[in-house]
Formats: C-alpha cells, structure tokens, sequence
C-alpha cells in the first residue's frame, strides 16, 4: 500500500503486494543502481597525499581548526532546513537551533577535533534511504519510477555546512563548483 495525503493505493512492484515485499523489491532496485564511488587507487592516492601534506606541514590542522568559532557554528545552525525528517540518531535541525547555547560550545569542540585528528566519525557516514515516487502521475508499479533519498545525521550535515562557508571556494567537482 502506497499512502499519500489521505489517498491509498494498491501497488504492485515486481509482483509484490505486501509492505516487506515491496520494500524488499525496492531495495535491490536501488542495490543494483548503486554505483559506488569508492575507489581503492583513489583513496590510496588520496592518503599519500595526505599525508605527504601532514608530514611538511604536521601543525597545518591548527590554522584550519582556528577558524571553527562558536559564531561560525551558531550561525551554520540557523541556515539548517528546520521541519525536515530525522536521520538515523533522531535528532533534527530544531534539536540544535532550540538547545542550550552551550551545545555550541560542544560542537565547536568535535569539530575541530575532527580536523584536527583527521578523522570523522563513521555514524557520519550512515543514512536511513527510503523511496520517493518521482512522478505522482506516473505508473507508482513501476519499480524504476522512485527515487531513493537519504536521512544523515543533521550534526554530520552541520559540519558540512561549516565546512563549505569556509572553504567553498576551494572545492570543486568534476561537474560544477560548489
């Protein structure tokens, strides 16, 4: 069953009716869709690059981690998208933005112990991915008409934030700059 502002539709997925089946079909649809960006050569060049860096430079964590301020931070967190659903630890824009100020303080403090040891939190990593159909007028039986979106911990996706109104003008992609 599909349910949608009020409206229930029956779907059928491959030949499955049933909750289980259905989330069960989906989920190897985006199995096999998935194309991973993980790329032993690359992350091997990435790490010796890295670390050639680290090495010429073993203080260059602390002029990054300087600019992590609390202003810095407070204001990362009223850009945050409030009324969205929670990611896998259950903690949403509004947990930040309506907590104590200190929390802040704490942010600021993981923050720039994740730049300055290099290293993020492998719960950084982990999102929650459901379907969403893509077009509501189009057949919602056909398994390649839903797209899969990612819940991530909103704490990831404030450093994210941070990350990118300090450096933005310093990543890029192979498609567009950020």
């Amino acid at each position: 069953m599909l349910s949608s502002k009020n409206v229930t539709k029956n779907v059928n997925i491959n030949g499955y009716v049933t909750d289980t089946g259905i989330a069960n079909a989906v989920a190897a649809h985006f199995k096999n869709v998935f194309h991973s960006s993980h790329d032993d050569k690359a992350n091997d060049e990435f790490i010796r690059k890295r670390d050639e860096c680290i090495k010429a430079d073993p203080q260059s964590c602390y002029r990054y981690v300087d600019k992590i301020s609390v202003k810095l931070i407070d204001n990362c967190v009223k850009k945050l998208k409030v009324g969205k659903a929670c990611g896998p630890d259950d903690i949403g824009a509004e947990h930040i933005l309506y907590a104590h100020p200190v929390l802040i303080m704490h942010l600021q403090t993981l923050f720039k112990f994740i730049l300055c040891h290099r290293f993020v939190p492998n719960s950084f990593g982990i999102g929650v991915t459901f379907p969403l159909v893509k077009d509501k007028t189009g057949n919602i039986n056909d398994v390649n008409n839903y797209r899969g979106v990612t819940l991530s911990s909103v704490i990831s996706k404030l450093l994210e934030v941070v990350l990118l109104s300090l450096y933005s003008d310093a990543l890029e992609t192979d498609f567009f700059t950020i």
